[in-house]
């Protein structure tokens, strides 16, 4: 006989993971045709982990152009625009904004504790949001939860909401806004149900 109760909450992690790795997937620069077009289903998913049976938000309707999303990328992160905004956590924790800091060693020695390595093609330091975000879908599907809670609560969740004040002041950050702010709710989603576990 199944448990209801059970097979629910691992629907719930199932969908926990899988948006993970898609919120993972665009800030590691892997934005494909498929990924935009899963845009509007990462928004749903999220809104259901919250219990709202519809989205509200104006970041929800938000209709994301690839081209124009590029563009606002290369400013906000790639040093095309006027100032440059990191996206690893050892760059918002020091007073030079360097990588490669406390954050990203204490993030190497945690994948590997896990037997995880991130020497991957991407080559970003393991305290990037992207790679934080695929360790995170990883925790879930291994049932590590207060690992998660912890990870995300000293990890990703002390830094992102200055990746998304600073998003909000950029030039042409209102194109990455939506999914700055969606990466966000999804955090704070996942840190407050670890929590309550």
């Amino acid at each position: 006989m199944t448990n209801p109760e059970a097979s629910e909450a691992a629907e719930i992690d199932g969908l926990e993971a899988r948006l993970f790795d898609a919120l993972s997937f665009f800030w590691r620069g892997v934005r494909t045709e498929a990924w935009f077009a899963a845009w509007p289903e990462i928004v749903s998913g999220i809104s259901a982990l919250e219990g709202e049976s519809k989205s509200e938000g104006e970041d929800e309707t938000a209709v994301l152009e690839p081209l124009a999303l590029e563009r606002a990328f290369a400013k906000c992160f790639y040093g095309v625009g006027d100032e440059t905004i990191p996206l690893a956590q050892s760059c918002w924790e020091s007073a030079e904004h360097t990588y490669g800091g406390p954050a990203a060693l204490a993030c190497t020695a945690l994948y590997r504790r896990f037997g995880l390595k991130t020497d991957g093609a991407d080559r970003l330091p393991d305290d990037h949001i992207g790679v934080m975000l695929a360790f995170a879908a990883e925790l879930v599907r291994r049932g590590e939860i207060e690992t998660l809670e912890r990870f995300l609560r000293v990890g990703a969740l002390a830094w992102w909401p200055r990746v998304v004040e600073a998003i909000e002041g950029a030039e042409g950050g209102e194109t990455i806004l939506p999914v700055a702010r969606t990466t966000l709710r999804l955090l704070r989603i996942a840190q407050a149900r670890a929590a309550a576990i």
